[in-house]
C-alpha cells in the first residue's frame, strides 16, 4: 500500500514566510558586519617572509581557502606576504623540499566562503606570493572564495583545484602532467604550454587556450568550456562524447598523425574547441 502525504497549503506558506524572515535576518546582519568593520569581531593579521632561499625548495603548496591570491616570478628568491588574514588561521614554511601555505584553523566547510563575503574591501585577505624562475618539480594549488590572479609559473606537474572565486592564469608552463579542477564561477588558463592535461570542469565558465603536447581528457559539467588549442588538428587523435549539451570542434586541416589522444566528454553545458596555428 503506497501512502501519499499530502501538505496543507496554510503550512507551505507560513513556512515560506518563515524562510524568507530568515534570509532577511541574515543579510541584515552580513550588512551591518560589513558596515561595522569585521576586525571588531574577528582579530586579523599580517606577515610576510622576504628573500626565502629557494635553491632547496621543489615544490609548491599553497591552500587558500578566502580572500585573494597572486602569485608571480620576479629576482631569485622566494617572498610571501599576507594581508589581512584571520589570527591563526594560516600555517606556512617549508619542509623536505616544499614550501606551503595553507588553511591551520579546522573551520566548517562553508566558512571560508561566507567569511569572504562578509568582509568589506578594506578588510579582504590578500596573500601574495613571488617565486623565482625555476621550474619546480610540482605545484600545487587550491583555492575558495575569492579571486587569484597567476602568471609566469613552470613544473614538471601541477595540480590547480578553483573553487568559487575568480581564477586568472597566464603563461603557465608544465613539462609533464596538468590536472585541472574546476568549481563555481570563471576560471581563465591563458597561454599554457603542457604535456598531458586532465580537466574536469564544474558549474562555472572555464576558458584554455595553448600547447597540449602529450594528450588531453576531459570531462565537462554543467557550465561552460572554451578551447582554443595552439597547433594542427590533425595532431590529435580526437573523441569526443556529448551529453545533454553540446560539443563543437573547429579543425584547421592538416598533414599530422593523429598521434595524440584528446578525448572530450561534455555534459550538460556547451563545449567549444578550436584549434589554431601559432
Amino acid at each position: 500500500m503506497v501512502e501519499s502525504v499530502k501538505v496543507r497549503p496554510v503550512r507551505l506558506i507560513v513556512g515560506l514566510i518563515v524562510l524568507l524572515i530568515g534570509i532577511a535576518v541574515l543579510v541584515a546582519g552580513i550588512l551591518m558586519w560589513r558596515i561595522g568593520g569585521v576586525d571588531k569581531y574577528i582579530k586579523l593579521e599580517s606577515f610576510s617572509i622576504k628573500d626565502q632561499p629557494v635553491d632547496k625548495i621543489t615544490e609548491l603548496e599553497i591552500s587558500i581557502g578566502s580572500g585573494d591570491l597572486i602569485i608571480n616570478k620576479g629576482g631569485d628568491r622566494l617572498d610571501l606576504i599576507a594581508e589581512n588574514v584571520p589570527e591563526g588561521y594560516y600555517s606556512y614554511g617549508t619542509t623536505d623540499g616544499r614550501f606551503y601555505i595553507k588553511q591551520k584553523s579546522k573551520l566548517h566547510i562553508f566558512s571560508p566562503y561566507l567569511y569572504s563575503f562578509m568582509l568589506s574591501d578594506k578588510s579582504k585577505p590578500r596573500v601574495t606570493l613571488t617565486v623565482p624562475d625555476k621550474e619546480f618539480d610540482r605545484i600545487k594549488l587550491e583555492l575558495g572564495a575569492g579571486e587569484a590572479t597567476v602568471d609566469g609559473l613552470k613544473a614538471k606537474n601541477a595540480e590547480i583545484h578553483t573553487g568559487a572565486g575568480d581564477f586568472n592564469s597566464k603563461n603557465f608552463n608544465v613539462s609533464d602532467d596538468l590536472e585541472i579542477e574546476h568549481g563555481v564561477g570563471r576560471a581563465v588558463f591563458e597561454d599554457y604550454d603542457a604535456g598531458k592535461i586532465d580537466i574536469e570542469s564544474g558549474i562555472g565558465e572555464l576558458i584554455f587556450s595553448g600547447y597540449v603536447r602529450k594528450g588531453m581528457d576531459a570531462e565537462c559539467g554543467i557550465g561552460e568550456v572554451d578551447m582554443t588549442v595552439y597547433g594542427s588538428s590533425s595532431d590529435y587523435d580526437i573523441d569526443a562524447k556529448s551529453g545533454i549539451g553540446s560539443v563543437n570542434i573547429e579543425r584547421n586541416g592538416g598533414d599530422g598523425k593523429e598521434d595524440i589522444p584528446f578525448d572530450i566528454e561534455g555534459g550538460i553545458g556547451e563545449v567549444n574547441i578550436r584549434f589554431v596555428n601559432k
